[in-house]
């Protein structure tokens, strides 16, 4: 039997290296706490913020039609009004003092010609509110995120990856389990707090614009410590991932490639939004420009190689190559010039719009001192996040987290309580973390993984129906109980061994899935990013409610460990009626 490698103490731990984990750790920092940043890839490199592209929303002064109210309001009818309104009104109350602050901390940002920031209008958004930094925001973000870490007394650890949260007698935080990437070292954390910045779990669908390890194992560590989590039905599909030329294919394809003026066409040359939606065209919302790509593959219209056009050819060369520099680099990098021609787009999973259930100071409503940040919590976002919501998120989670956990570790400290590891739980996990390292013989990590992806794509993705989803249901459970405690890593050193954190991720991947397949197949209607082909319509009588699910460790199958529950939506300022929502009246 294995034994722990090392124990590190620290007052809080946040797990995730992306920008909300980042924020989180400064902002904990800040208050005199001792905080260690655990991160599964690389720090600056990790999550999905360097890869984010459009802009950041929460610039409200330079319209006079514009204000917080007005970006509730559109992030709350744009989330088909599955939103908590107490998180959505601190979110955009604080967003314009995070962009401050990112300024603060050397972030640029474009001018316009008056020297003022250049806005754009995302989709959903009823005005133009959004900053950027070209077609690279989330890179010039990480950029002054990482110069204000290194001035920190954040200690960071790079590829470890975490694995449970440990849980005291109390129902309380007590730390958590990890394993170290570069050497198989068994680690325990004990902390007072610990913040999720894990990310979604876009991954656990074939393309994806997510970090490589997004495969929800903070939902997984949080559910299995007894938390709830919600809307994870609402998967957003971005509408633009690159298909053609395959050298860059799943690559992000920016948002500011429909807001600066690009047109989708079929095979046909038609400009197919136009009958979709001849009032928004090309920024509409992310869900509806997918579900109209779909439509188009399904009636045949689809290129030769199995995507749609997106053309920028009508916009003056020197815009492109002003507003859109990564965009068209890239692309030109493998023989595609933008300004004269088309390229090949396809929709792919981007954001994961539910996650831990949470109170205003991002805490775990369940678990007293775990917190959940960016795209790890739930609530702001409801069925669909708009363009642009994300990267403010983050900042205005992060900072309200990090308080709150240094607080906690303060309080916690001068009560002179010290986190008590519960040491079963630490047994237990080292049985299981191992175990695909000692089986001699088995089933392949890479083989299931992919054989998972494969039935996800068909059954879960963009357009989906009771039928498929309880397909789906059914294979994951013979997977979770037939083939998972087979699974073996083919070499059984514990030195940058991908196969087995590849093994490992195969438990978040596959609880998670199933939780999203039985959400979905709760839920019949269709609203936001949920589609059943079955229940077309959008019903506000009966689904003005928002999906928990929670886990029961008693059950015999997958399916059964997951408990699915609606409640109803959490109005506190905006009502249906006040929305004018149809559908309302018996």
């Amino acid at each position: 039997m294995p034994e722990v490698d090392e124990v590190i103490e620290t007052d809080v731990l946040v797990v995730g290296g992306g920008g909300a984990g980042i924020v989180a750790a400064i902002e904990a920092a800040k208050h005199g706490v001792e905080v260690t940043l655990a991160v599964k890839g690389l720090i600056g490199h990790s999550g999905c913020t360097p890869a984010a592209l459009g802009g950041i929303a929460g610039f409200y002064v330079r319209d006079p039609r514009d204000s917080w109210w007005q970006h509730f309001c559109d992030t709350v009818l744009g989330g088909s009004f599955l939103s908590d309104q107490a998180l959505v009104e601190v979110f955009v109350k604080e967003a314009p003092m995070a962009l401050f602050a990112l300024e603060d901390w050397g972030c640029i940002w474009d001018r316009d010609e008056d020297g003022g920031p250049y806005l754009r209008q995302f989709g959903g958004h009823t005005y133009a509110r959004s900053v950027s930094s070209g077609d690279r925001s989330g890179s010039e973000m990480i950029k002054g995120l990482k110069a204000r870490l290194v001035r920190s007394p954040v200690r960071v650890l790079d590829e470890v990856n975490v694995t449970k949260l440990l849980i005291d007698a109390r129902g309380e935080v007590a730390g958590a389990t990890a394993v170290s990437v570069r050497d198989g070292k068994f680690i325990v954390f004990k902390a007072k707090a610990v913040v999720l910045a894990t990310g979604g779990m876009g991954r656990v669908f074939p393309l994806a614009y997510t970090g490589d390890w997004n495969v929800g194992d903070g939902y997984y560590m949080a559910m299995l410590a007894g938390a709830r989590v919600v809307d994870l039905e609402m998967l957003q599909w971005h509408p633009t991932a690159i298909w053609w030329p395959p050298g860059l294919r799943g690559m992000a394809g920016s948002e500011a490639l429909r807001s600066e003026g690009g047109r989708l066409y079929n095979k046909h040359g038609e400009r197919f939004m136009i009958k979709y939606s001849p009032e928004w065209l090309e920024v509409a919302t992310r869900d509806f420009i997918s579900r109209s790509i779909y439509r188009e593959y399904m009636a045949g219209n689809a290129t030769e190689r199995g995507g749609v056009y997106l053309s920028l050819t009508h916009i003056p060369p020197e815009v492109i190559e002003k507003r859109l520099p990564s965009m068209f680099a890239n692309i030109k990098s493998v023989g595609i010039d933008i300004r004269t021609e088309p390229f090949e787009i396809t929709p792919a999973a981007h954001y994961t719009d539910g996650g831990v259930v949470v109170n205003v100071m991002f805490e775990s409503e369940d678990i007293p001192g775990l917190y959940a940040v960016g795209e790890t919590a739930g609530g702001i976002h409801g069925g669909n996040r708009l363009g642009s919501n994300s990267l403010p998120d983050l900042m205005v989670t992060g900072i309200r987290a990090g308080q709150a956990a240094s607080i906690r570790a303060t309080r916690l400290k001068k009560a002179g309580m010290v986190a008590k590891v519960p040491q079963d739980q630490v047994k237990e996990e080292m049985q299981r973390v191992f175990a695909p390292l000692e089986r001699g013989d088995g089933i392949s990590p890479l083989e299931l993984r992919d054989r998972h992806l494969d039935l996800m794509w068909k059954y879960v993705s963009v357009i989906r129906d009771g039928k498929g989803l309880g397909q789906a249901v059914a294979e994951m459970d013979a997977m979770w109980s037939q083939e998972l405690p087979k699974v073996r890593v083919s070499d059984g050193s514990k030195t940058w061994n991908y196969e087995w954190l590849e093994a490992l991720d195969l438990y978040p991947r596959l609880f998670m899935s199933q939780a999203m397949a039985l959400s979905a197949l709760l839920r019949t209607e269709s609203r936001a990013n949920h589609y059943r082909e079955d229940y077309p319509d959008t019903d506000n009588k009966n689904w003005l409610k928002n999906i928990e699910v929670t886990y029961d460790p008693s059950a015999s199958s997958l399916s059964k460990m997951i408990k699915t529950t609606a409640r109803p939506v959490r109005v506190t300022l905006l009502t249906p009626e006040e929305a004018g929502l149809p559908g309302l009246a018996d």
